[in-house]
């Protein structure tokens, strides 16, 4: 899957490009939620020197037996050659209902840097076992 976002703000274009890798079929997912990419965006916060991503998700519930108990979830950021740069949780978790949406987000000091990758999942309260696919995510922000 491939998205491009354009954005038009305050005589600033961003454009975002984005592609995902992610397992779509549910019903045959061996893992406890399957999650979706719903959108993508990388660029300029107005009236800071950071840039943002902010990934949003949907998710489906595919193991009832976690319906309204707590989870968290996971978006470690790299660039394109591996080096990490960050990663970011939801820090005070959720309760998991049958689906909706999860909205990660993260900024960086530098903004020099135009491409990113990230892997986004979901996990227990405690981060140690992942209970979702991971969706790979490749964005970059060309300002204009």
């Amino acid at each position: 899957m491939s998205i491009i976002i354009n954005e038009e703000s305050v005589g600033m274009s961003n454009n975002v490009y984005a592609q995902v890798n992610q397992q779509t079929d549910s019903l045959a997912s061996p893992n406890k939620i399957t999650i979706q990419l719903t959108s993508v965006k990388y660029a300029p916060l107005s009236e800071t020197n950071f840039n943002q991503l902010k990934v949003l998700v949907d998710y489906n519930t595919n193991d009832l037996s976690v319906v309204n108990t707590p989870m968290t979830g996971t978006m470690k950021v790299s660039l394109p050659d591996g080096t990490p740069l960050k990663t970011s949780s939801i820090q005070k978790g959720y309760v998991v209902g049958q689906s909706g949406t999860i909205q990660f987000a993260t900024s960086f000091t530098d903004k020099a840097i135009q491409r990113v990758n990230a892997d986004v999942y979901l996990t227990n309260t405690l981060g140690t076992e992942k209970i979702s696919n991971v969706l790979t995510i490749n964005a970059s922000s060309l300002t204009k």
